[in-house]
């Protein structure tokens, strides 16, 4: 499901190129380009890039294929499901209804969402941001026990089984707390899908419609979008590929589930580097800096298991080198996703793949060793 965790450097050696000293005399460009060498000339699904150095999109390429049945290639304007990097855009949404006095972020989920099971309504908005709110996430034992499909068999996320928004809203009302809140950091996704629920009820504006308006078109993102029906038409968009082994053709691995909050961003390298320049020159909100500062810094003292604190949507925290970062990562069905920003260094980089076996994060961290020293 939608994973924040970083994903795992096991196969960096095997599947990234990394540029060695005799190597210098390539181009910044030439040099990225061999971080995804791999993915060309393979008629297959691949991953797009975005580099951005100050406010400078130093590096936006596609490798690989956008469409398979039709031979159509990836580029930096190919739209990708962002999965959980979509966090970040939900937790700016409900700072936006909050600025504008329509959510408090410090009152508990009841206040917006009665209907929630008694025990997990005083978890309050921040801490259901920050994943300190005490709640499970979809593979829990807690909602596995009621979520089921038309058989009464487990239910399958992805494109195996079906749930509209409301009925998957009604089976997580009987969701209970699992810790006390402000106690534990627990990664939630139920937790973010309230909260779009949560926008939507104090906004009285679906999700898509005032990130639309509050987000996307005052940031500059043209062809990005909270994608709550899966059967809309999305211009550009990359299409989602997996396959049983590695020898095996490709085949469709997309999903047909509608509900966002968690993830269901749809976006592309262009637009994202228009978001990128939030976290420079804000202009969000009334009070852009003030947004900008949410992204930045944890929402509360609970760290994680990596010693890594979680804001609004970003988990914050200090590499091996004691560079300050923030970064999410995204997985949902094929797509596999990943954003690093850095910022004393001004340096960014987002990698979006259309195929499980992208690795973005590993494909970053080898991004980094070509550009920080």
């Amino acid at each position: 499901m939608f994973q924040r965790s970083t994903l795992t450097f096991l196969t960096l050696c095997a599947l990234v190129p990394i540029a060695t000293a005799d190597e210098g005399a390539r181009t910044p460009a030439e040099a990225i380009n061999g971080v995804f060498a791999d993915l060309v000339g393979q008629q297959g699904p691949g991953c797009a890039v975005g580099v951005a150095e100050g406010a400078d999109l130093v590096h936006a390429a596609g490798y690989g294929y956008a469409d398979l049945e039709y031979d159509i290639p990836l580029d930096a304007d190919s739209v990708f499901r962002m999965a959980s990097v979509s966090k970040q855009f939900t937790a700016i949404a409900v700072a936006l209804a909050a600025e504008d006095g329509l959510i408090d972020l410090d009152a508990g989920i009841g206040t917006y969402l009665p209907e929630l099971h008694e025990s997990v309504q005083s978890a309050t908005v921040r801490q259901v941001i920050g994943h300190v709110g005490g709640l499970p996430d979809y593979e829990s034992q807690e909602l596995n026990d009621v979520l089921k499909d038309a058989m009464g068999n487990p239910f399958n996320f992805g494109a195996e089984d079906h749930l509209s928004t409301e009925e998957f809203f009604e089976v997580t009302r009987s969701v209970e707390q699992k810790h006390v809140p402000g106690t534990v950091y627990e990664y939630s996704n139920i937790g973010y899908f309230w909260l779009g629920q949560i926008v939507e009820r104090a906004t009285g504006e679906r999700l898509r419609d005032f990130a639309a308006r509050r987000i996307f078109g005052p940031a500059g993102m043209t062809s990005s979008q909270f994608n709550d029906d899966t059967r809309r038409v999305v211009p550009r968009r990359a299409g989602g590929y997996g396959r049983r082994g590695e020898d095996q053709p490709w085949l469709i691995y997309e999903t047909n589930l509608d509900w966002v909050g968690e993830g269901g961003v749809y976006t592309s390298v262009n637009d994202f580097a228009q978001w990128n320049e939030q976290f420079r020159n804000p202009t969000l909100g009334a009070e852009p800096a003030a947004l900008r500062a949410m992204l930045n810094q944890p929402a509360s003292d609970v760290l994680d298991e990596d010693g890594e604190g979680y804001g609004f949507g970003l988990a914050s925290g200090t590499d091996a080198n004691g560079r300050a970062f923030i970064a999410h990562s995204g997985g949902w069905v094929a797509f596999r996703t990943y954003f690093k920003r850095f910022p004393d260094e001004d340096l960014s980089y987002w990698v979006f793949c259309n195929r499980p076996d992208g690795n973005p994060a590993a494909r970053g961290a080898a991004l980094e060793a070509l550009l920080l020293p």
